[in-house]
């Protein structure tokens, strides 16, 4: 059986030929090592938004306590929403003042013009225009409510910039993912029928199809988990280097570190195994 230490031997005695094929292969899982950075930044964008999505209802002046918390439970009863926070009319004016930073605005207009309000928290299912557009309904029907806002129109292009970047993030994706594999498999083949010499040999002794294609997959997958490192190891000196100009960029967390290596150990199995099929086909 070809053991995996006659493959690593075979790694050796043949070191420029895979030297050759172990930088294409980092180069390519770089390129893919870039682009989970950037879908990783586009995906803390999009969380980040979500966030700030938000109902502030407003309410009318001359609103007593028990009104309030009437109006609060009623807001909690409603589908869809998490909590609320309360601002009182004062509470509103103190943090409009350490804003503004000038107290006198309240000596000049002779009362606290603000009004009480609750923010709601709501579920993320329903951080959408179009829920939140019916939720804003439900909630102007309460009474003691003089006012909703939720962003509206702001909200609805928001919603399909959120579309178009995940949509274009997975289709980029998808396509960087097989442009891997394709680069993969292209240079396994190349690989393989380099030494179809020694593939030959293996086979006019009775070696299996089997055998040597696994000894091609273990060599296959050894290579890419080492340059799935190597690549991370690039994207990160790139990303050091780059920092400064871009100091809202956030590297891959760890557990996504992990996920590229293992991704692209998977990624370089895949290609190894349709090119190593595709040639021990046409060797006799």
């Amino acid at each position: 059986m070809y053991s995996l230490r006659e493959v690593f031997r075979d790694i050796r005695r043949n070191s420029a030929l895979i030297l050759s094929g172990f930088l294409a292969t980092t180069a390519s899982l770089a390129v893919l090592g870039v682009f989970s950075l950037v879908s990783h930044n586009v995906l803390r964008i999009v969380k980040l938004v979500e966030q700030r999505k938000e109902i502030v209802v407003f309410l009318k002046d001359g609103v007593g306590e028990e009104r309030v918390a009437s109006v609060e439970e009623e807001l909690l009863a409603l589908q869809g929403v998490k909590g609320v926070e309360y601002t009182s009319k004062a509470q509103a004016w103190t943090e409009f003042v350490k804003e503004m930073g000038k107290e006198e605005i309240l000596k000049a207009v002779g009362y606290n013009p603000l009004p009480a309000s609750f923010k709601l928290i709501l579920l993320s299912e329903y951080k959408n225009a179009a829920r939140m557009k019916v939720l804003a309904g439900q909630v102007m029907r309460i009474g003691g409510v003089e006012d909703v806002s939720y962003g509206g129109e702001w909200i609805e292009r928001l919603d399909r910039i959120v579309r178009v970047l995940l949509l274009g993030t997975l289709i980029v994706g998808v396509f960087v993912g097989l442009s891997v594999v394709v680069v993969m498999a292209s240079t396994t083949r190349f690989i393989v029928l380099a030494r179809r010499d020694m593939v030959e040999i293996l086979k006019s002794v009775g070696a299996s199809d089997s055998a040597i294609r696994r000894s091609f997959l273990i060599e296959g997958a050894s290579l890419s988990f080492l340059s799935s490192c190597l690549a991370m190891v690039v994207v990160f000196l790139g990303f050091r280097a780059l920092h400064n100009s871009l100091p809202d960029v956030e590297f891959l967390e760890p557990i996504h570190v992990l996920i590229f290596v293992g991704l692209g150990t998977f990624l370089g199995l895949c290609g190894s195994y349709l090119s190593v099929r595709g040639v021990l086909k046409n060797i006799e």
